[in-house]
């Protein structure tokens, strides 16, 4: 889930509620009329839709768009409604059927959608399944097919349709843009409706908190974890309040769902270098927790490099920890995979606050260790100066490219007038995230590191 802090919607707001004023004074919205007006538009190239009939069902009102699509219906009162769109005779589109609230003084416009008659679009559902934000903190919502995977599938959909994106809440929680882009404005529990026709709908819950209680766990890494029969990879999460901010002090409770998949400890003990280590492996790629690019995106504890690399080498890791970053509000647990099985075992790793319904969720995968098929070095190729150093790894993989623990290295220069090789102490944080399988070494590595040391009597430059 995508979430941002946005101070600047505070205009587009106040114009959404603009029928709550009265001449430049305030008017108590209470028991004053609402409003619904928009545009139905084709879901594909956006083009308005003119002779369109709108409807409110129950009620004995209707509208015909006019050429620029448009259609009004002042003096609503408050609560659900169902708004109905026949798409013209003379168009080949299929109606829609969108859900929306209105509430007392609110004036709610809505880009109505439909697809053309031969557009086909399978089985929905709305991702994330839920949300929780701040006051005007947004998270963004995206369709996808209900069998979708957010650990491996594509995003869905590639086609070009938009749905028409509508909420239904009690009070006036927030606003929701035609991208599925939902900002809170007011504490409140509702529901995020994407439409496509009248008969092919998703919803999601989504709940704006105060700025002090928290609003979600952010959990690395945040889709997809694989882990090989009896080996250990690491796992942290904190909590964000309502200001969009790391909360601290805040007991996390984990579980492995089923719990045959597997045992998760609370590491303990640990230095702050080693603290700071895990934490790079799992936010490789990502700013460190509440920077610009905190979002629970992208993060991998599995040490596999990708495939592809070619032996390029990585990015630098992030920075020194931003200002005012405490990493004891950081959760870091360890997950055991069971071993001996028989075959790949599927579940979840869960994460939430303690007492709390809601949590975060990360799908787990089992798989048997399989056999040594390849063991890769890195970097391939280097050429050093006299007296120069250099870092190198290796890891071996298995039948399917899983990394496997617990292997032993045989290491040598040939010739040996290059230079020799020796163990790093302490021993380097691989690039792809996480320790090595032996979980009596938090801080160790991906495989075996090993350093050119330069010759006897030349001093490192």
């Amino acid at each position: 889930m995508r979430t941002f802090r946005l101070v600047s919607v505070v205009f587009a707001i106040t114009l959404l509620f603009a029928s709550c004023s009265d001449n430049g004074n305030t008017v108590d919205p209470v028991d004053q009329p609402g409003a619904l007006k928009g545009r139905v538009v084709d879901s594909s190239g956006e083009a308005p839709l003119a002779g369109a009939t709108v409807r409110i069902e129950g009620t004995d009102l209707v509208a015909v768009t006019a050429e620029d699509g448009s259609f009004e219906f002042p003096g609503l009162g408050r609560g659900d409604f169902t708004v109905i769109v026949e798409p013209p005779t003379s168009g080949p589109y299929q109606s829609n059927r969108v859900r929306i609230s209105i509430h007392s003084g609110e004036t709610v416009t809505v880009d109505v959608t439909v697809l053309p008659a031969d557009a086909a679009i399978g089985e929905i559902a709305i991702y994330p399944e839920s949300a929780r934000v701040g006051i005007l903190e947004s998270v963004q919502f995206f369709i996808g097919p209900r069998w979708w995977n957010a650990g491996g599938a594509e995003d869905f959909p590639s086609s070009p349709h938009r749905p028409t994106w509508s909420i239904q809440s009690e009070a006036p929680i927030g606003v929701i843009s035609r991208e599925g882009i939902f900002i809170g404005t007011a504490v409140g529990r509702g529901r995020v409706i994407a439409s496509f026709s009248d008969t092919l709908s998703a919803a999601a819950d989504v709940e704006v908190v105060a700025d002090g209680e928290i609003a979600r766990i952010i959990v690395h890494p945040p889709h997809y974890l694989s882990v090989p029969e009896g080996e250990s990879r690491y796992l942290a999460a904190y909590a964000i309040n309502g200001a969009g901010n790391i909360a601290s002090g805040v007991p996390l409770v984990w579980e492995a769902v089923p719990a045959s998949l597997g045992t998760i400890e609370v590491v303990e003990g640990l230095t702050p270098e080693e603290v700071e280590l895990i934490l790079r492996g799992l936010l490789w790629g990502n700013a460190w927790p509440g920077g610009a690019a905190e979002s629970g995106a992208s993060g991998n504890t599995d040490p596999s490099p990708p495939r592809d690399s070619g032996g390029a080498v990585p990015p630098e890791p992030p920075g020194p920890y931003p200002p005012g970053f405490d990493p004891s509000s950081i959760s870091i647990v360890r997950f055991t995979a069971a071993s001996p099985i028989a075959e790949e075992m599927r579940g979840w790793i869960t994460v939430g606050v303690e007492g709390a319904t809601w949590r975060n969720t990360i799908d787990l995968a089992v798989v048997p260790r399989g056999t040594l098929t390849s063991v890769d070095l890195y970097p391939y190729e280097i050429t050093l100066s006299p007296g120069e150093e250099a870092a190198f790894f290796a890891y071996g993989a298995n039948e399917w490219g899983e990394v496997m623990a617990d292997l032993e290295y045989e290491w040598s220069v040939d010739p040996l007038a290059l230079g020799t090789l020796e163990e790093m102490d302490p021993p380097w944080m691989g690039p792809w995230g996480g320790p090595g399988g032996d979980p009596d070494e938090p801080a160790g590595p991906n495989g075996v590191f090993r350093g050119w040391a330069p010759p006897d009597g030349v001093e490192p430059p």
